[in-house]
């Protein structure tokens, strides 16, 4: 677990805090807020987050506020920062590069859309997700984030220059078809995560998100399509087996669906709701029997 602690020292290098919209009404009203916005959105920036300069705020409040951040963190606990960033910058330019990052145009839709990318949970997957070139684009001119999530503090550092990455001017990056695909599936992974049980660290849950990464391609591939469908099998493939489309009894259910008519108005959640605890357990132990014998039996 990282030893950072958003105290005074920090504070010299992580002035600046992102705030979630949900927690901007909790702040003192005398707090310097700057929010941050996208252009598209006009006058309806209630849902978007705010910038703070720690250091502009009474000592004995930011000292109160600092540990309370702390504390939530390591308690699992929702926090009102999403992160804290370390940059030599305006509030003003920091907010305004973030509202261009917040966003993007997924293929087939018409209208932008408002992308999360500071949620922590969804920040600590961006590097897996964008790459070098990807997350100098996405940082701008901040130089770390320092994100709260699943009980401890982790650094992301933006990337140095290299073969990669020439340079720092990343004004001419574009998101790639593939990386806005991924970006569309990070709700669906989160969303199954949560349904489990608490990782144990960050690392640990940037690797179940990688592997559930692959797992929602698979359910894509199953003619699953709906959020909620995808996030339902993603959180059976992650707690039940990981291979539990191979079980004849989800391969006939999948089948079902890729033959239903619309009219029909099945769908995965509803079908595998009607499925008992004990059947989940013995499919579970049928798979876990047959990749016994295949390793016996190569």
């Amino acid at each position: 677990m990282s030893e950072f602690y958003p105290g005074h020292h920090a504070l010299a290098r992580f002035k600046w805090a992102l705030i979630d919209a949900s927690a901007r009404q909790d702040l003192p009203p005398h707090w310097p807020t700057t929010v941050v916005a996208p252009a598209f959105l006009g006058d309806d920036t209630d849902r978007c987050p705010a910038l703070i300069d720690l250091l502009a705020l009474p000592v004995a409040e930011r000292v109160e506020w600092c540990d309370a951040l702390h504390h939530d963190t390591l308690a699992l606990r929702d926090t009102p920062a999403s992160l804290l960033i370390a940059a030599d910058s305006s509030a003003q330019r920091l907010a305004t590069h973030f509202a261009q990052r917040m966003v993007i145009r997924p293929p087939g839709q018409d209208r932008p859309m408002q992308w999360r990318f500071f949620d922590p949970g969804t920040c600590l997957q961006m590097p897996r997700v964008l790459g070098t070139a990807g997350m100098a684009w996405l940082m701008g001119p901040a130089s770390a984030f320092m994100v709260p999530w699943a009980g401890e503090w982790t650094l992301i550092g933006r990337p140095e220059p290299s073969s990669e990455l020439p340079d720092t001017d990343t004004r001419q990056y574009r998101l790639k078809p593939e990386q806005l695909a991924a970006l569309s599936r990070l709700g669906i992974i989160n969303r199954a995560l949560m349904q489990g049980q608490p990782t144990r660290n960050a690392t640990e849950w940037m690797a179940q998100s990688e592997r559930l990464d692959a797992i929602v391609l698979r359910a894509q591939s199953h003619s699953l399509s709906h959020r909620d469908d995808l996030a339902t099998y993603a959180h059976h493939a992650h707690t039940v087996h990981p291979r539990i489309h191979e079980h004849p009894r989800m391969q006939a259910l999948l089948a079902q669906l890729r033959n239903a008519h619309p009219d029909d108005e099945l769908d995965y959640r509803g079908l595998t709701a009607a499925i008992e605890p004990e059947a989940w357990r013995v499919m579970a132990a049928e798979l876990q029997s047959s990749s016994h014998q295949e390793e016996i039996h190569p």
